[in-house]
Protein backbone atom coordinates (compact mmCIF):
# COMPACT_ATOMS: atom_id res chain seq x y z
CA UNK A 1 0.00 0.00 0.00
CA UNK A 2 0.95 3.16 -0.66
CA UNK A 3 -1.22 5.35 1.93
CA UNK A 4 -3.52 4.17 4.70
CA UNK A 5 -7.12 5.95 5.03
CA UNK A 6 -7.84 6.43 8.37
CA UNK A 7 -11.46 7.24 9.67
CA UNK A 8 -14.34 7.97 10.15
CA UNK A 9 -12.26 10.78 12.52
CA UNK A 10 -15.09 13.37 13.09
CA UNK A 11 -18.77 12.97 13.11
CA UNK A 12 -19.87 13.05 9.46
CA UNK A 13 -23.11 13.67 7.32
CA UNK A 14 -22.14 11.02 4.84
CA UNK A 15 -22.00 8.45 7.64
CA UNK A 16 -24.09 9.57 10.15
CA UNK A 17 -24.25 5.86 11.72
CA UNK A 18 -20.97 5.94 12.28
CA UNK A 19 -19.38 6.78 15.43
CA UNK A 20 -15.88 8.63 15.10
CA UNK A 21 -12.77 6.98 16.09
CA UNK A 22 -11.71 10.52 16.96
CA UNK A 23 -8.17 11.79 17.21
CA UNK A 24 -6.79 9.19 19.56
CA UNK A 25 -7.78 6.38 16.94
CA UNK A 26 -5.69 8.72 14.10
CA UNK A 27 -2.88 9.27 16.34
CA UNK A 28 -2.34 5.63 16.97
CA UNK A 29 -2.41 4.82 13.50
CA UNK A 30 -0.04 7.41 12.37
CA UNK A 31 2.34 6.29 15.09
CA UNK A 32 2.13 2.65 14.19
CA UNK A 33 2.17 3.63 9.94
CA UNK A 34 5.30 3.31 7.88
CA UNK A 35 3.37 4.71 5.51
CA UNK A 36 1.48 8.08 4.83
CA UNK A 37 -2.02 8.24 6.81
CA UNK A 38 -4.71 10.35 5.52
CA UNK A 39 -7.62 11.36 7.55
CA UNK A 40 -11.02 10.72 6.79
CA UNK A 41 -14.55 11.79 7.79
CA UNK A 42 -16.27 14.67 8.76
CA UNK A 43 -13.74 17.12 7.92
CA UNK A 44 -13.50 20.55 8.42
CA UNK A 45 -10.96 23.45 7.51
CA UNK A 46 -10.55 23.83 11.67
CA UNK A 47 -10.38 19.55 12.37
CA UNK A 48 -8.46 19.00 9.45
CA UNK A 49 -4.96 21.66 11.09
CA UNK A 50 -5.78 18.88 13.88
CA UNK A 51 -5.64 15.86 11.91
CA UNK A 52 -1.97 16.88 10.60
CA UNK A 53 -1.01 18.00 14.19
CA UNK A 54 -1.85 14.49 15.08
CA UNK A 55 0.27 13.03 12.84
CA UNK A 56 -2.02 12.87 9.72
CA UNK A 57 0.35 13.14 6.16
CA UNK A 58 -3.04 14.65 4.44
CA UNK A 59 -7.03 14.97 5.07
CA UNK A 60 -9.56 13.66 2.26
CA UNK A 61 -12.09 16.14 1.74
CA UNK A 62 -15.34 15.53 -0.19
CA UNK A 63 -19.13 16.47 0.91
CA UNK A 64 -17.89 19.53 2.66
CA UNK A 65 -16.80 20.60 -0.91
CA UNK A 66 -19.61 19.35 -2.80
CA UNK A 67 -22.44 20.32 -0.82
CA UNK A 68 -20.91 24.02 -0.25
CA UNK A 69 -22.72 26.58 -2.35
CA UNK A 70 -19.20 28.06 -3.65
CA UNK A 71 -17.31 24.49 -3.65
CA UNK A 72 -13.94 27.23 -4.61
CA UNK A 73 -14.79 29.04 -1.97
CA UNK A 74 -14.41 25.82 0.85
CA UNK A 75 -11.31 24.06 -1.12
CA UNK A 76 -9.69 27.24 -0.40
CA UNK A 77 -10.82 27.47 3.07
CA UNK A 78 -9.22 24.10 3.76
CA UNK A 79 -5.76 24.75 2.04
CA UNK A 80 -5.56 28.57 4.03
CA UNK A 81 -6.00 26.04 6.84
CA UNK A 82 -3.41 23.85 6.15
CA UNK A 83 -1.02 26.40 5.05
CA UNK A 84 -1.55 28.32 8.12
CA UNK A 85 -0.86 25.15 10.35
CA UNK A 86 2.54 24.48 7.94
CA UNK A 87 3.61 27.95 8.53
CA UNK A 88 2.78 29.27 4.96
CA UNK A 89 1.30 33.01 5.07
CA UNK A 90 -0.18 34.21 1.88
CA UNK A 91 -0.68 38.26 2.89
Amino acid sequence: ADYILAGTIFASRSHPDTLPAGIDFLRAVCTESNIPVIAIGGMSPESAAVCLKAGASGVAVLSPIMRASDPAVTANSFRLALDRYEGIDHD
